[in-house]
């Protein structure tokens, strides 16, 4: 005992009948000091009464009780500083009379590192969560708010692997296996969370096994929120396809539109010349205008006209696109209604081109809608207020999850004779007045586009 590491005494009748250098040195007295000192009168007041009872022996109805005693205590030293403590007391016999014998340890520096290690989870920019057996046990300020909540409670208690996608739970457990049977991270891998709120979340995430915080062993799993990244990354795809397109479109267009001027001309003529086939001609001149019209958009793609910028009321855009829109609307059983939060708002564009991203919106929003009902038009203003945010709301047929990833890139479309080049058009539109155009759908419930504009 006397050259034990950590500290050990022997307790007996409310003194301490002996205590080894290393239980000294923690309290900062002599051995011989040690010897005229009650051990209860070593810890600080408030928690007295919790040692009293960890170190009560030889009245308890079953001596089992109090064999092994663990307790984790702050000490005060003979200088009067705290000192962070973690012992176990064990029944014994001493000299015939029952006796505690115990040891101790100074986890001060550890308690230090605890604490300087809980700050820095506390103030990471990155969301972190420590859990235990599929429970979480601690997340800090960044996890809050991507869970979007901040209550910790909301999260605390609960399953860790729950927050995940269904898709992702399997995969999520295999790899927490794993990092229980080694020392290494998992490394970053892409997954789908759940908010609170309901909403979907990309993060990458981490994970690594963690053995002592806060005396247990856990997992500690870092998160980073990568919607923006692949929206980004998205962007830039789109980008480079828009770019390709219009390289093809400059050869294409141009090689195209001579030969189609001809044969639409002397369709014409051949027309006026012979009744007989009036029928066939109208419908190879038609169909030539709609080859003309995916000319004229290849065109745009190659060299778009210039924009000409000016402030424009949003009412006054909406109304001209509606009266246009009206007929086709009420011949489908369409009604369209718009909700402004101000009526004077204003945007900064070229009026000419945002008629034509609203148009192609609500045509296909009509024609999306076989049965009738109604499109929604919502024109707010953002928190900020630097942003105009415009939702079209229609009540058609959706588009499916695997088919939406795909709208807007060239030549894709869910219609029978439609181009694929409306949207794209609309998406560079959008774009060249720093603006954003989102689409969100769900199959048999509709489709709601999303627009911001720059506040005029």
């Amino acid at each position: 005992m006397e050259n034990a590491l950590v500290g050990v005494y022997l307790y007996q009748d409310g003194k301490i009948v002996y205590a080894n250098p290393v239980f000294s040195n923690i309290f900062g007295y002599t051995q011989s000091e040690m010897a005229t000192l009650d051990l209860v009168d070593l810890f600080v007041r408030e928690e007295r009464d919790y040692m009293i009872n960890k170190l009560t022996y030889g009245q308890e109805p079953d001596a089992k009780d109090v064999m092994n005693r663990d307790y984790k205590v702050r000490g005060i030293s003979k200088a009067g500083s705290i000192v962070e403590l973690e012992g176990n007391s064990t029944l014994t016999l001493f000299r015939g009379k029952p006796a505690l014998i115990g040891t101790i340890l100074d986890i001060t520096d550890r308690k230090v590192t605890e604490r300087q290690y809980q700050r820095l989870l506390k103030l990471s920019p990155e969301p972190i969560m420590l859990h235990k057996d599929d429970t979480i046990i601690y997340v800090n300020d960044a996890g809050l708010k991507l869970f979007a909540t901040k209550d910790p409670l909301d999260l605390i208690g609960h399953s860790f692997i729950e927050l995940f996608h269904p898709h992702d739970q399997e995969q999520v457990r295999r790899r927490l296996d794993t990092v229980l049977n080694n020392d290494h991270s998992t490394g970053f891998f892409e997954f789908k969370l759940v908010r609170l709120d309901g909403n979907i979340v990309e993060v990458e995430s981490s994970a690594i096994h963690i053995y002592k915080y806060m005396g247990e062993s856990m997992i500690q799993s870092v998160f980073r929120d990568v919607t923006e990244r692949k929206k980004t990354e998205e962007f830039m795809r789109r980008s480079e396809k828009l770019s390709l397109v219009g390289q093809m479109a400059a050869g294409v267009a141009h090689e195209i539109r001579n030969p189609l001027t001809s044969i639409k001309g002397f369709s014409q003529l051949l027309k006026e010349k012979n009744d007989s086939y009036k029928d066939y001609y109208e419908i190879m001149i038609s169909e030539l205008d709609r080859i003309n019209e995916i000319v004229n958009e290849f065109m745009y793609l190659a060299k778009p006209n210039p924009i000409e910028f000016k402030k424009v009321k949003l009412s006054t855009i909406l109304e001209h696109v509606i009266s246009l829109m009206n007929t086709q609307a009420i011949l489908n059983n369409v009604n369209i209604r718009v909700l402004y939060e101000n009526e004077q708002v204003a945007i900064n564009c070229d009026e000419n081109q945002i008629k034509q991203v609203f148009i192609n919106i609500l045509k296909n929003a009509v024609e999306s809608m076989p049965r009738g009902g109604d499109i929604t038009i919502e024109c707010s203003i953002t928190q900020e207020q630097n942003e105009v945010y415009i939702k079209f709301i229609d009540q058609g047929i959706g588009i499916s999850e695997d088919r939406l990833k795909k709208i807007g890139e060239p030549f894709y479309t869910t219609k029978e004779q439609g181009t694929g080049l409306g949207l794209m058009l609309s998406y560079k539109i959008i774009e060249s007045h720093n603006g954003k155009l989102n689409i969100h759908s769900e199959l048999n419930k509709g489709t709601r586009i999303d627009i911001l504009l720059p506040h005029g």
